[in-house]
């Protein structure tokens, strides 16, 4: 095929896939769109073209690779369009969601970690003024720092953990690459997502797929008070910072309370 006819085909099978953001598979597409290439543009179309024009508008970004017999695929301004948002969530706006999502990851998800209330500290990092972060996005929301033990590795672990949190509707690919620029003081990251009830999770596939390249985690959540609407995704990879990095990262972000507490933990 020449490049025109590809184009013209790429065309052709991106106005059959849903504009609502729903997935359609590829046994039927690939029925529709030989049919429309064989009515339109007089071709002929072949399996081979098909997984062609397929995966030239997957290189583009414009479509996503979905589940289902045969896979499928669904656009994907469809699903960075923000996404009806639930009633009576009572939250309005990203800075909102900072404290109790904070309260639930110091009573609850550290607790689920098995991270003992006595030995770590925990706060909202996002909104330090004008203080140096280093960078757009070396700053993260919500930072949890532990200090663990471990009955056959000698001495003290300091574990940082960083939450990016996203508010509904925001569900760019964009914030995993924001997420795993953590990694230069964290050793765990998580880009966290609002999400309406009943979301349709596959919607985030692309996302999870780039988060666990990067060894970022995935998190989910309806409600930021409550952990019953928490749901792990992806979960992140154990990183090794910059000794420095980290140190300074904690001497610039983190309350100076917190920090003294630290070096309690630390002795």
């Amino acid at each position: 095929m020449n490049p025109d006819d590809v184009q013209k085909l790429k065309n052709l099978l991106y106005e059959l896939v849903p504009a609502d953001g729903q997935a359609a598979g590829n046994v039927t597409l690939r029925k529709e769109v030989r049919a429309r290439a064989k009515e339109k543009l007089g071709l002929d179309l072949s399996d081979e073209d098909y997984w062609l024009v397929h995966g030239a508008l997957h290189t583009e970004g414009k479509v996503q690779i979905g589940r289902g017999y045969g896979g499928s695929l669904r656009r994907t301004q469809a699903v960075s369009k923000p996404t009806i948002p639930a009633s009576g969530t009572g939250y309005k706006g990203e800075f909102s969601l900072y404290k109790p999502f904070l309260e639930t990851i110091q009573r609850d998800w550290a607790r689920q970690k098995s991270i003992p209330s006595s030995s770590f500290v925990a706060e909202v990092t996002a909104q330090k003024g004008s203080k140096d972060t280093g960078g757009r996005w070396t700053r993260p929301d919500v930072t949890l720092i532990a200090v663990r033990t471990y009955p056959f590795v000698p001495g003290k672990a300091l574990e940082v953990i960083t939450f990016e949190i996203k508010p509904l509707g925001v569900y760019s690919i964009e914030g995993v690459f924001e997420t795993a620029s953590h990694s230069t003081v964290a050793n765990r990251s998580y880009l966290c997502f609002q999400v309406p009830k009943d979301f349709d999770e596959t919607l985030l596939d692309r996302v999870q797929r780039t988060a666990e390249r990067f060894g970022v985690g995935v998190i989910t959540f309806v409600d930021p008070s409550s952990f019953e609407t928490f749901n792990t995704l992806v979960e992140a990879e154990h990183q090794l910072p910059d000794p420095a990095e980290m140190s300074s990262f904690i001497g610039s972000q983190i309350g100076h309370s917190n920090q003294l507490r630290l070096q309690e933990l630390i002795r």
